[in-house]
C-alpha cells in the first residue's frame, strides 16, 4: 500500500518515499505507515515529526518558563522495584530548576 501511495503522489508531481529510506527530507514527503488499531508505527511517526520540527522549525520552537508545569502521564511501567513513567509536559521545570520538555521519573 505504501508504494501505491508513492505512485499516486508521483502522478501529482509530489516526491515521496517511506520515511526510513529518505536521505533529504527537504525534497521528499515522508510516508510513515501507522495502525490506528494496533498503534504500530506511532513511535516512528512521533520520531519523524520531532526530527523535522527540530531540523526545520528551530526558530518556531521556544520555551517559556513561568508558573507551575502542566503535564500528562502517558505510561507507567513497573520493573521489579523500579517504576518508570513516560510523560509529556508543558511549561515544566525539573527539580534542578532547568527547563525540560519531557520528564522521566
Amino acid at each position: 500500500k505504501t508504494y501505491e501511495l508513492v505512485g499516486k503522489l508521483s502522478e501529482e508531481g509530489i516526491n515521496s518515499e517511506r520515511y526510513d529510506r529518505i536521505r533529504d527530507f527537504s525534497k521528499n514527503v515522508a510516508i510513515v505507515p501507522v495502525s490506528g488499531i494496533t498503534g504500530e508505527g506511532i513511535p516512528d511517526l512521533l520520531m519523524v515529526m520531532m526530527g523535522l520540527a527540530q531540523r526545520y522549525m528551530t526558530e518556531g520552537l521556544s520555551l517559556s518558563v513561568e508558573g507551575p508545569g502542566i503535564g500528562t502521564v502517558l505510561e507507567v511501567k513497573e520493573e521489579g522495584q523500579r517504576s518508570t513513567s513516560s510523560s509529556t509536559t508543558e511549561n515544566s521545570m525539573s527539580a534542578t530548576r532547568s527547563p525540560s520538555a519531557a520528564v522521566w521519573a
